[in-house]
């Protein structure tokens, strides 16, 4: 059975790295979706964790991402990351068994602007 956590970090992830390391090491998540992570090309190099691969909403194109997942790396060849659009502040990982989505809606108004 598969461990999928979502968490609002409100505030960034590399601000609150210490804490999304404490959060997966006690809920053993081989999913970690981090809401409103606000990272940048520049910080995402600094979010690394051991045994976990980074994944970053294609959103980060356009100078930051508002959505992040950490995948266990041993599990990271069971999941195709599907071709999200760069507009989209979505991951979306599909298996054989199961998809899994992690998104981050947009206030009221702002999406139709984009």
């Amino acid at each position: 059975m598969l461990n999928i956590i979502y968490w609002n970090c409100a505030g960034g992830a590399k601000n609150k790295l210490d804490e999304i390391k404490r959060l997966i090491g006690q809920t053993s998540a081989d999913l970690f979706f981090v809401g409103e992570a606000e990272v940048t090309p520049n910080s995402s190099p600094f979010l690394n964790i051991t045994g976990y691969e980074l994944l970053l909403a294609p959103t980060e194109k356009l100078g930051k991402a508002r959505v992040a997942c950490y995948i266990k790396d041993c599990l990271r060849g069971l999941f195709t990351l599907k071709g999200n659009h760069v507009y989209e502040d979505l991951i979306y990982l599909e298996s054989q068994q199961l998809n899994v989505v992690g998104l981050y809606q947009l206030p009221l108004g702002l999406g139709a602007a984009r």
